[in-house]
């Protein structure tokens, strides 16, 4: 996710991370979604500019940017981010989740993520562009769906600060 707050780019051409990717757009949706597979096996969904969710190769959340909020796994628990900005400097404020806020996340996460694989299975989308090939995109979002809505737990282990 980008450090600045602004519309997404042109991610099919600009995310190279991600060696399978593609956008499409889905009737009744408001945005396009770009979806991407790193060669590591993580993955990232892009609904329009947000929510946007990212997992490792397991399908469990690393991080996320919700409702303007900044998102990031503690292993056990989410902690949200929020910006604050001075002439001087911009400084994050941290917040862990609590167990009732991190069930409430979830399901949201979790309803997009179906509503997604529900369409997908039922063909309903219009593909914009994608790299690696259409039919290998749209085998990895149907895999990928299914690891995020299977994982147990479904947040990743806690991101280790570079």
């Amino acid at each position: 996710m980008a450090r600045e707050e602004a519309d997404r780019e042109d991610l099919v051409a600009e995310a190279t991370a991600y060696v399978v990717r593609g956008e499409f757009s889905i009737p009744d949706w408001e945005q396009p979604l770009f979806i991407g597979f790193r060669k590591n096996g993580a993955f990232s969904f892009y609904f329009g500019s947000d929510p946007v969710y990212q997992f490792d190769p397991q399908g469990r959340l690393r991080r996320a940017f919700v409702a303007g909020m900044l998102y990031r796994s503690e292993g056990e628990t989410l902690c949200s981010m929020s910006r604050h900005r001075t002439e001087a400097e911009t400084t994050l404020m941290r917040r862990d989740l609590s167990k009732q806020q991190c069930e409430v996340f979830q399901w949201g996460m979790h309803e997009a993520i179906r509503q997604l694989d529900e369409a997908v299975h039922a063909q309903r989308y219009r593909i914009r562009e994608t790299v690696g090939g259409e039919e290998l995109w749209i085998e990895k979002i149907k895999e990928a769906t299914r690891l995020v809505l299977g994982a147990d737990p479904f947040l990743a282990p806690k991101l280790v600060s570079r």
